[in-house]
C-alpha cells in the first residue's frame, strides 16, 4: 500500500515540473535533461529536430504500434501528438475553443491563450493547413503507461495493472463535475470504483479487462467527440515475463490473455468511442498484445513502413546539429562511432539514421561514452557467450552472411522459449534465429534484404562493435571461433611489434647518414609481418572470404592480443575502415582494402598520402585523437589480400620511399630457386 501511495505522488510531482525556458535564437547548445520526453521541454531548444510531419502521417491509419529501440525517440514522439491532437483546458478546467478563419484557416484575434498552440507554431506541420483545421486540439485523450508493470507472478504484475489503469482515470479529474452522470446509461459510481484509490485496488479482474474502455465511453460522452488513446511502453509487461524466472507458463498465459482482451475490447472495430491510437514498443514481443486486436498496424523498427524516418536522426539532421553545436570537426568521428542503421524506404533512397540520445551524449561532452546497449542485462550477456549464439555473432562480425527469418508476429510459445534461453541458457539451434531478432530489436543488428524473404543482419557502427567486442573478449574468443595455435597468434604478435620498433630506431637516426640498412631491415619485418598474417588467416577454422571479412578478422585479433598496444579503427563510406596500432611511441595506420570496386586502391593512397579516413584532408589527430597524444611519429600501410590468399603490404618511410611487400615473392623466388636446382 505504501509503495502504491509513493509511486502516486512521484507522478504528481513529476507533473508539476516547469520546463526550462531556453532561447531560440541559442547557438551553443546547453546542458540537457537527457530524463524528459515532454515536447514543451525540447520542442524550442536549439538541439531539437523537427518531426512534426510524423502527426500527419499518422491520420492516414487508424490504429498504430511503432517499434524502436530504446532512446529513439518514441516517447517525445508519443508526447508531441498528444499535445497537437488534445483537447486543452484552462485554469478552470474548460475546454479552450480556439476560433479558426474559415477562409484563412487561421485563428481569429483576441481568443483564449493556448499553450499548445504556441508550441507548433513555426513546425513543419503549421504550414499544413488542413490539417491543423481539422485535428489540432479537437480529441479527448486517454494516456496509460504500461512502463511501471512487472512482478514475478499473475497476481503481482495484475496489481500494477490496476495501478497503471487509476493513473490513467486521475488525469481526467474534471469528469466528477460533468453533467453525463445525468444519463441513465453511465453510473457515477462506476467511475470512483476507478478513480477512487481504495476503490480501484479492489478492482476484479473482469472490471480490469473494461476499464480503458469505459473511460472512453463516458470521454466520449463528455466531449461529444472520438476519444484519441496513447500507450506507453506497450511491451513491457511481455518483456518482463521474458526476463522473469519464477513465472510459470501458465501466469504468463494469463496476463497475456488480460491484456489482449483489454486492448481488443478499447480498439474494436466498428468501435463508436476511439478514433484513433498511438502505441510505442520497443520489441516485436509488444504485437503479441494486440493479436487479437486486427485493426492494429504494426511498425517494426527499421522496416518498410511510412513512420521509420521519424525515429532517429539521419545524416543531414547528425550534421545540422553539430553545426549548431559548434562541433562540425567532429562530424567524421560521430558518423562512424554512432551512425549506420540502415533501411530502405518506399521510393527506393537508402535511409541511415542514428541513436538520438548517443548524438545528444556526445554534443554535451564530446565524448564518446559506451553506446546505450552496453547497459544491457546480464542475463543478455550470458545467453551471448554461449557457443551456438556466439558463433553466429562472431559471423557477423567477420562480416560473414548470417540470414535470420524475420517473425512479423511472434505467439505466447516464443516468450516461453526466450524465456528458457535467458533465464536458463536453454538454446536449441532452432531457437538461435528468435534470441538474433530480439538482439536485432535492441539495435544491436540492422537489417537488409537476404535470400527468400530472409534478413541479413550487420553491425551498425563503431559503438555496437565495441560492445560486442567487450562480450566476445570475455571468453577465449580467438582461440573457440579460429581455432588458431599459439605458436602462430605469437608469431603474428612478435612480427607487428617488430615492425613497430624497427619503425621506431628508424624515426631516430639523423637525416645525413645512409637509411639503406635500416631500410632493409624494416622490408624484411614487414615481409615476416605479411607471412604471418597469410598463415594466421589461411589455416583457421573459420577461412575468411573477402577483404571485408579480413579486415574484421585482422582488427578483432589486434584487439585482443595486443592488450598493451592501443587499437583504434574508423569506418568511413567507400572502405570498410582503417586500423591503427600505437606501440609504445610509435604508431601503424593500416588500410585494409575494401572488396568493393570503387574503393581507393591502399598503395595509391599511400603514394599520395591520402588514407581513407583522411579523404576529407581531416589530420591524423583528428581521426585518431586516442592515439596521437604521445606518438613520435607513424607509418602509413596498406594492407592487401589477394583471392589466392596471398597477402601484400605497401607502405611509405619518413623520406618518402614507398615500398611494396608479397608474399608472392617468396612463392616467385622459391619457383625460380626450384627452376634453377633443375
Amino acid at each position: 500500500m505504501e509503495l502504491r501511495s509513493t509511486k502516486r505522488r512521484k507522478m504528481s510531482e513529476d507533473e508539476s515540473n516547469e520546463p526550462t525556458p531556453t532561447s531560440s535564437d541559442t547557438k551553443k547548445i546547453v546542458k540537457i535533461d537527457e530524463t524528459s520526453s515532454t515536447f514543451e521541454y525540447h520542442y524550442n531548444r536549439p538541439d531539437y529536430i523537427d518531426k512534426t510531419l510524423l502527426i500527419k502521417e499518422l491520420f492516414e491509419v487508424r490504429h498504430v504500434l511503432i517499434m524502436a529501440p530504446s532512446r529513439f525517440g518514441k516517447s517525445l514522439n508519443m508526447d508531441m501528438v498528444k499535445r497537437f491532437v488534445e483537447i486543452e483546458r484552462d485554469e478552470k478546467g474548460n475546454p479552450i475553443e480556439l476560433k479558426i478563419d474559415e477562409a484563412a484557416r487561421r485563428l481569429k484575434k483576441k481568443q483564449p491563450q493556448s499553450k499548445n498552440h504556441k508550441l507548433f507554431k513555426g513546425k513543419k506541420i503549421f504550414r499544413e493547413k488542413e490539417i491543423m483545421y481539422e485535428h489540432f486540439g479537437k480529441y479527448p485523450t486517454i494516456e496509460i503507461d504500461f512502463g511501471e508493470v512487472q512482478g514475478s507472478n499473475f497476481e503481482e504484475i495484475l496489481d500494477d495493472i490496476r495501478e497503471s489503469i487509476y493513473e490513467a482515470f486521475q488525469k481526467h479529474a474534471y469528469l466528477l463535475e460533468s453533467d453525463i452522470w445525468n444519463r441513465k446509461d453511465l453510473k457515477k459510481s462506476t467511475f470512483m470504483k476507478y478513480f477512487d484509490p481504495d476503490q480501484s485496488e479492489l478492482l476484479s479482474l473482469k472490471q480490469i479487462k473494461s476499464g480503458l474502455r469505459f473511460l472512453s465511453r463516458i470521454l466520449h460522452a463528455h466531449y461529444g467527440r472520438r476519444v484519441f488513446v496513447f500507450i506507453e511502453e506497450f511491451d513491457v509487461p511481455v518483456n518482463k515475463m521474458v526476463y522473469e524466472d519464477d513465472m510459470s507458463p501458465e501466469d504468463r498465459k494469463q496476463m497475456i490473455n488480460l491484456l489482449q482482451v483489454m486492448i481488443r475490447k478499447l480498439f474494436k472495430g466498428s468501435d463508436d468511442f476511439v478514433e484513433r491510437s498511438l502505441s510505442n514498443a520497443c520489441q516485436q514481443l509488444g504485437g503479441i498484445l494486440s493479436g487479437s486486436a486486427n485493426n492494429v498496424r504494426l511498425c517494426p523498427f527499421l522496416q518498410d513502413h511510412e513512420f521509420v524516418e521519424f525515429y532517429g536522426f539521419n545524416k543531414d539532421e547528425v550534421k545540422d546539429l553539430l553545426e549548431r553545436a559548434g562541433l562540425s570537426d567532429h562530424l567524421n568521428e560521430v558518423t562512424a562511432m554512432y551512425n549506420g542503421y540502415k533501411t530502405t524506404l518506399k521510393n527506393g533512397d537508402v535511409l541511415e539514421i542514428s541513436s538520438p540520445w548517443a548524438i545528444v551524449q556526445f554534443i554535451r561532452s564530446t565524448k564518446f561514452d559506451k553506446y546505450w546497449s552496453a547497459g544491457i542485462p546480464k542475463k543478455i550477456l550470458a545467453v551471448i557467450e554461449n557457443s551456438k549464439i556466439r558463433s553466429k555473432i562472431a559471423d557477423i562480425m567477420m562480416g560473414k552472411c548470417v540470414e535470420i527469418k524475420y517473425c512479423k508476429k511472434l505467439e505466447i510459445q516464443d516468450i516461453d522459449k526466450l524465456n528458457a534461453m535467458i533465464c536458463r541458457i536453454e538454446i536449441d539451434e532452432q531457437d538461435v534465429n528468435l534470441f538474433l531478432q530480439f538482439m536485432l530489436e535492441m539495435a544491436f543488428f540492422y537489417p537488409s534484404p537476404g535470400k527468400d524473404k530472409t534478413l541479413q543482419l550487420n553491425l551498425p557502427n563503431e559503438s555496437v562493435r565495441t560492445v560486442i567486442n567487450d562480450i566476445l573478449y570475455k571468453t577465449d574468443f580467438i582461440k573457440k571461433y579460429f581455432d588458431h595455435g599459439p605458436v602462430d597468434i605469437k608469431n603474428f604478435t612478435d612480427s607487428a611489434e617488430s615492425v613497430a620498433t624497427s619503425c621506431k630506431k628508424r624515426l631516430e637516426e639523423t637525416e645525413d647518414i645512409d637509411h639503406t640498412k635500416s631500410n632493409a631491415s624494416i622490408k624484411k619485418k614487414v615481409y615476416e609481418l605479411a607471412n604471418n598474417i597469410k598463415t594466421l588467416f589461411n589455416s583457421g577454422k573459420h577461412p575468411l572470404e573477402n577483404e571485408r571479412q579480413f579486415q574484421s578478422g585482422l582488427y578483432i585479433y589486434l584487439k585482443q592480443v595486443f592488450h598493451h598496444a592501443a587499437i583504434e579503427r574508423y569506418t568511413c563510406h567507400n572502405t570498410v575502415c582503417d586500423i591503427v596500432i600505437t606501440i609504445g611511441d610509435y604508431m601503424l595506420i593500416i588500410e585494409v582494402k575494401h572488396f568493393r570496386k570503387s574503393s581507393p586502391d591502399a598503395y595509391d593512397q599511400v603514394l599520395d598520402n591520402e588514407y581513407c579516413t583522411l579523404s576529407e584532408k581531416a589530420s591524423v589527430e583528428k581521426v585518431f585523437p586516442t592515439n596521437t597524444l604521445n606518438v613520435e611519429g607513424h607509418i602509413p600501410m596498406g594492407l592487401h589480400r589477394d583471392k589466392d590468399g596471398e597477402i601484400s603490404i605497401t607502405y611509405s618511410l619518413k623520406d618518402g620511399v614507398v615500398v611494396n611487400v608479397s608474399t608472392k615473392d617468396q612463392i616467385k623466388k622459391n619457383q625460380k630457386k626450384k627452376t634453377n636446382k633443375q
